[in-house]
């Protein structure tokens, strides 16, 4: 579900410009995934993903990098995130290796939607661990115009270490850049399963002062917040080649 504030005005951020994120991170540490959201119809799933099989195993028997394939395990489930990992600007989303006119005719009809974006990954927020966890947490959350930095000093300042703090692992931040709103953010959190929601979470300790705190401006920052739980698909993914 998503809570906003100021309702579908969040759709006028859409046309910020590059600079506004080139700046944030030195060229050398900037890295970058670019998401392509396909959403399948009901009676076409399977097939996408028979297909979708089968590109993975091309992609394994290529060498070709890492293409990783997320499945949306509450609420819209014919939808799939599929990531990839380019080195620049623009780069990655491609579907890979062509399989034939035979593999696209197959394919095509099962998809209703698709759309990709590219996303800055920043260091700074990260937390590590989590890996072999088989679910991942996502929450978009939709900044106010010209307030992406502060949300960054927010993120980096209060929240990532409250959750360090709190024994968090697996988290990654980054933030919308082509394809979408550029003032959209998205904090990934891996977990074993959804189950671990109904559990405390790393915050659960904090005081209500301490809370209050840590929150404190927040509602002058953020519009709007929507939470996705996806499941990774092993079978429809590839790590990328073996280092040497």
């Amino acid at each position: 579900m998503i809570e906003f504030k100021y309702g579908s005005f969040l759709l006028l951020c859409t046309t910020m410009l590059l600079p506004a994120f080139a700046s944030a991170q030195d060229a050398e540490e900037r890295s970058y995934l670019a998401v392509r959201q396909v959403t399948t119809h009901a009676s076409g799933t399977q097939t996408w993903v028979e297909q979708q099989a089968k590109l993975a195993a091309a992609h394994k028997e290529n060498g070709d990098p890492a293409r990783h394939v997320w499945q949306q395990a509450v609420g819209e489930l014919d939808t799939f995130h599929i990531v990839t990992f380019p080195e620049a600007i623009g780069g990655g989303g491609g579907e890979g290796p062509a399989l034939g006119e035979e593999w696209a005719a197959v394919i095509s009809p099962t998809v209703q939607s698709r759309r990709t974006h590219m996303n800055l990954r920043y260091p700074d927020l990260n937390i590590p661990g989590g890996e072999d966890q088989e679910f991942i947490h996502l929450r978009y959350t939709y900044v106010a115009p010209g307030k992406n930095n502060a949300y960054h000093a927010w993120l980096r300042d209060k929240i990532i270490p409250a959750l360090k703090a709190g024994g968090a692992e697996g988290v990654t931040v980054s933030r919308v850049i082509l394809g979408g709103d550029t003032n959209t953010w998205v904090m990934a959190r891996r977990m074993a399963n959804p189950a671990v929601l109904n559990e405390p979470g790393p915050m659960a300790e904090l005081s209500d002062e301490e809370r209050a705190e840590l929150f404190a401006g927040y509602s002058d920052i953020v519009w709007g917040t929507e939470v996705r739980i996806l499941r990774f698909r092993a079978d429809l993914s590839n790590d990328g080649p073996e280092e040497e």
